[in-house]
């Protein structure tokens, strides 16, 4: 019996030696992680300077390591005169080892905010900051942190520049829109689908901005983009543009507008998005009650039209003469009858 105990003594006594070394040992690695990742994010076109970090831990297992308060500035733009210029701050990141054999674990970012200077912000991301956020990616290389960092960058663009990401990766935040002079916080959250994520918004958010740009969206049309969060920014701008260009027109005649208006929004949204997701949102638009059958048949037909002109490499510039002058467009109810119809 003494001997056993002794010997468990000299095991956890190993082990709490063990513990006291990495622990010791922690932010001496966390510097040889950052040697390889500085590099790499370099190459990816990605600066970042100032990171500070409070109370690392490792827990008792040697299986976890957690950094509280982490922050740092960075630059996506590294060639242009303003230099780390956004900010990326965390509650907490926590790494854990998920698969001992393989050497491979999980990354947890909790509570973090990113806020991108006006010149530093994407092309292709609609917004300019990110609050409230949590991340989790499973199965990263830990003893590679150079390909870690590769399968994170390529995560975050895969699902939030093409919406689709094959592997285990958890992500919601607040992502702060900014419409006229207002900021509009709206909740974006990935949602699996078999072994593909996908980013969503919650529709009572794009219903806020819509109405926040004075669009009028229906039922079918939140649900459809819902499904697209990316898209929605451009859409409530595409169609807002469609509505500009056709009150602007000299000719004051209510459904010549009205024909410019559907041709003007649907070859908007086909340039932007392709022709069959501009079909979808359009004729989602048409289930809205108020109009007559003959009404509702001049708007999907147009709305073919408008696809037909961008598939043609028609300009935006030349529709309202078009809208005037092509025998395909119905510039009046009436005129259905006697016309085919394209979007059938």
């Amino acid at each position: 019996m003494r001997r056993l105990l002794g010997l468990l003594v000299v095991v956890l006594g190993c082990w709490l030696v063990c513990w006291g070394l990495v622990s010791f040992a922690a932010p001496k690695l966390v510097d040889a992680v950052l040697a390889y990742a500085i590099p790499t994010a370099q190459r990816a076109g990605i600066t970042f300077d100032a990171l500070e970090f409070r109370d690392l831990r490792v827990s008792p297992t040697l299986t976890h390591a957690s950094a509280h308060d982490v922050s740092a500035v960075f630059d996506l733009a590294p060639t242009d005169d303003v230099t780390l210029s956004s900010t990326f701050e965390a509650q907490k990141i926590s790494l854990r080892l998920a698969r001992p054999t393989h050497l491979r674990g999980d990354l947890t970012i909790e509570d973090f905010e990113i806020s991108f200077h006006e010149t530093d912000r994407p092309q292709r991301l609609f917004f300019d900051r990110l609050t409230h956020a949590h991340v989790h990616i499973e199965d990263l290389p830990l003893l590679s942190p150079r390909s870690a960092m590769l399968e994170i960058f390529t995560g975050l663009e895969e699902l939030f520049f093409k919406n689709t990401l094959v592997g285990n990766f958890e992500f919601r935040g607040e992502a702060v829109i900014r419409v006229h002079d207002l900021a509009i916080p709206a909740e974006l959250y990935t949602e699996r689908q078999g072994e593909h994520s996908r980013l969503r918004f919650r529709q009572a958010d794009i219903e806020s901005l819509a109405a926040a740009a004075e669009v009028d969206l229906s039922a079918q049309q939140l649900e459809i983009l819902s499904l697209f969060p990316l898209r929605v920014p451009s859409l409530i701008e595409i169609t807002r543009q469609a509505r500009s260009l056709s009150t602007q027109h000299p000719i004051r005649d209510r459904w010549f507008r009205d024909a410019l208006r559907h041709v003007a929004w649907s070859y908007l949204l086909t340039r932007e998005f392709g022709a069959e997701f501009a079909r979808e949102v359009t004729d989602a638009q048409e289930a809205k009650p108020g109009n007559t059958p003959n009404e509702r048949s001049m708007d999907f037909h147009n709305n073919a039209v408008g696809r037909l002109f961008a598939g043609d490499g028609r300009r935006l510039a030349d529709l309202p003469g078009l809208v005037e002058s092509h025998p395909d467009v119905i510039r009046h109810p009436d005129d259905v009858t006697s016309r085919s119809e394209l979007w059938r």
